[in-house]
């Protein structure tokens, strides 16, 4: 499945964050790698990507933020299997009639237009309904 996730999420591995929102940050990345076809989808250049490599350098001198930063960087980002980013040129607009669908507030359009292109981008037609799945993670502090 396709986990598309907003710019917040990094926001949770940071030093001063609650230790039970750090703990269901790292669960979600741990739970990410034991399942083979999960994957996170991120826009390139982002949010999302701009704050990981800031916080890693920012928290540095904390060692369970740099451990944290440090997995989700060589994990995750740095794993195709693990991340798929987009960037900017490749992405797919959403179609009209589901923009209306959204309502008045499309600042969450981007993350909409990333799921709607990883399932275009897909190497292979679907063979089951989880290839196909996608779930957009959005939480905001």
């Amino acid at each position: 499945m396709d986990f598309v996730v907003n710019e917040w999420l990094p926001e949770f591995l940071r030093p001063t964050t609650d230790k039970e929102e750090r703990e269901k940050a790292l669960s979600f990345f741990k739970a990410l790698m034991q399942k083979n076809d999960d994957r996170i989808v991120v826009r390139e250049p982002s949010e999302f990507l701009r704050k990981i490599h800031r916080f890693r350098k920012e928290f540095d001198y904390d060692l369970a933020s740099r451990a944290a930063y440090k997995f989700l960087i060589r994990a995750i980002l740095e794993n195709s299997e693990k991340c798929l980013q987009i960037p900017d040129d490749e992405l797919h607009l959403l179609p009209t009639e589901l923009l209306e669908k959204l309502g008045e507030d499309h600042s969450d359009t981007y993350l909409f237009e990333a799921a709607s292109t990883a399932t275009a981008k897909s190497s292979s037609p679907p063979t089951s309904a989880s290839k196909s799945e996608w779930l957009v993670l959005k939480h905001s502090m």
